[in-house]
């Protein structure tokens, strides 16, 4: 449903709310908006991180219910729902589906770079730091894959380190925004998991930072990955960092959790476990700060394994 011009003008304000730090001026304009037209996503999303940013979980979580009672078929509602509680009887979803992560990163992709480094992100350069450290032959050519380029941070660090690199993303205007960068040997856009298992080149390297969170299960994207790499090749990735669960939460216990932010965390066991099931050998997993949210240090695991030489 398009936006009225009213309506246009009262998310402008509270958007300036927000940047001047007027939160409690910019919830009563985003909740009045809502009154006046219950089918205003833009004015749902910017108050329910209203209240994520002060801990308002529970009300947090009604907006993304009334948000999708109003437009049923919204995947960024569906999906902020399921990681608010859920619908009553509905199972937590595996991973994000296709169309939140191309839905919101489209949206972010021109103030992307700004708002990471505004939060302090540091995943690309722990990535990088990881790589620099395989050993490999002097002179060897690395065929480097990047999963989830978004704008071509890693892509930036990496560029010195391989003779070719490939960026894959679902998001066509974080690849805009890639490409503009001019560190690629090629851009595509595609979903990960399916890209390595019918592309048919194998890579020396594949990166993923910030990328798996958005996957809770990571059997069929790892395993495509080791697929996707030749023989004594390396995939170096990020996760945020999740603690064991508590008897009774099935994604827990499994190993990861969705999060009322909406991403997935995953334990050290959960990470090892899948690795090693899919086909990896010698990992190396470690903690590192990934980045600032509300104000606290979001902790991760950055994460290298080989797949075995034949």
């Amino acid at each position: 449903m398009n936006e009225a011009p009213g309506d246009l003008d009262a998310l402008a304000e509270a958007r300036r709310c927000l940047q001047s730090m007027d939160f409690a001026e910019a919830e009563r304009l985003l909740r009045c908006s809502i009154e006046r037209d219950p089918h205003l996503r833009n004015a749902y999303e910017l108050l329910g991180k209203l209240l994520y940013r002060d801990a308002r979980s529970d009300e947090a979580a009604a907006v993304y219910r009334r948000w999708l009672a109003a437009l049923p078929a919204d995947p960024v509602a569906a999906h902020l729902v399921a990681a608010t509680g859920g619908e009553r009887g509905a199972r937590m979803p595996l991973r994000a589906s296709d169309s939140f992560i191309s839905d919101v990163f489209d949206r972010a992709a021109t103030e992307f770079d700004t708002a990471l480094a505004n939060l302090g992100y540091q995943a690309p350069s722990l990535l990088f730091e990881r790589v620099a450290q395989i050993p490999r032959p002097a002179d060897t050519e690395w065929n480097a894959l990047d999963l989830g380029c978004g704008t071509g941070l890693c892509g930036l660090l990496l560029r010195p380190l391989v003779t070719r690199l490939v960026g894959v993303d679902l998001s066509r205007a974080m690849l805009a925004q890639a490409q503009a960068r001019g560190c690629y040997d090629q851009l595509l856009c595609a979903e990960i998991t399916s890209f390595m298992r019918t592309h048919g080149e194998q890579f020396d390297l594949i990166t993923a930072a910030d990328v798996l969170c958005y996957f809770g299960d990571l059997t069929a994207v790892l395993t495509a990955a080791c697929a996707c790499l030749r023989p004594g090749g390396w995939i170096v990735f990020s996760v945020e960092a999740g603690e064991a669960g508590e008897a009774g939460d099935p994604g827990q216990i499994a190993g990861f959790s969705l999060l009322e932010h909406g991403r997935y965390t995953h334990t050290t066991a959960c990470v090892e476990t899948v690795l090693s099931q899919a086909g990896f050998r010698e990992p190396t997993l470690s903690r590192g700060m990934l980045r600032f949210e509300r104000g606290a240090p979001v902790d991760g695991l950055i994460v290298s394994a080989s797949r075995p030489p034949r």
